[in-house]
């Protein structure tokens, strides 16, 4: 991983604010990167404002832990290459918010076949308020690939101990949330509306109450080894 903050902080404050003097209301800006485009072994490089922010990350690989850049400035752009290349895979431009992350992770594929989802930035903003009582929040996006020839359909996110979903219908490249009391959980992810319709299963997964998690659908139909499906589950940092 390379970060390059310390010359970005300067820089975003700077062009925020005329001639670096003053006016603009400073933003928290807080930025993780997580790769999980199924078709690139070699992993991506991530740029921030044309400068290098993840350099090699593989499949399923996040940056260490949230970067803070406080700043003025009201726009950031994110491009994302094929590693080591100036092959760019997708672009974005975000907007820092306040009492948030911005989670981005990448998802698809960048040599998609028939049908298949091509590779994509997802921003994912994580409200970083404490869930209440015993419970857990769980955001959930939905990245998982099918294999060529097979369109990705929405889906129906199941938990032992309840029939009805806690995620309904749930497309491509979108997340929802819901919340869940602390404990240990199997997960089923359906296509949506078909009881007979599972695409895999998830056992003995732990949460605890009062923590905030990203979960991302991942993985490609058939796929083994890091590249089999999976729900990935991401701690957030809180305020």
């Amino acid at each position: 991983m390379k970060h390059g903050f310390a010359r970005l902080a300067a820089a975003g404050i700077c062009l925020a604010a005329i001639g670096c003097g003053g006016g603009k209301i400073s933003t928290d800006f807080f930025v993780r990167f997580t790769n999980n485009v199924v078709d690139l072994p070699g992993g991506v490089d991530l740029n921030l404002n044309q400068e290098p922010y993840a350099v090699s990350v593989g499949y399923g690989g996040s940056t260490p832990d949230y970067d803070n850049l406080t700043t003025g400035q009201e726009l950031y752009f994110f491009d994302l290459f094929r590693a080591g290349t100036q092959n760019i895979v997708d672009s974005l431009a975000e907007i820092p918010r306040q009492k948030q992350s911005h989670h981005i992770v990448a998802i698809g594929a960048a040599n998609a076949g028939a049908q298949q989802p091509l590779a994509r930035m997802v921003p994912v903003n994580v409200n970083r308020n404490r869930p209440g009582g015993n419970n857990a929040r769980l955001i959930v996006l939905h990245g998982f690939v099918r294999t060529a020839g097979r369109q990705s359909p929405n889906v129906d996110v199941l938990r032992s101990g309840k029939i009805a979903p806690e995620i309904s219908d749930l497309p491509f490249a979108d997340f929802k949330e819901f919340l869940l009391a602390g404990g240990t959980y199997n997960f089923e992810v359906r296509i949506a509306g078909l009881m007979s319709g599972t695409l895999f299963t998830k056992t003995g997964v732990t949460v605890e109450g009062g923590k905030v998690y990203l979960v991302v659908i991942r993985g490609i139909e058939g796929g083994s080894g890091v590249f089999a499906p999976d729900l990935q589950f991401i701690e957030e940092p809180l305020l």
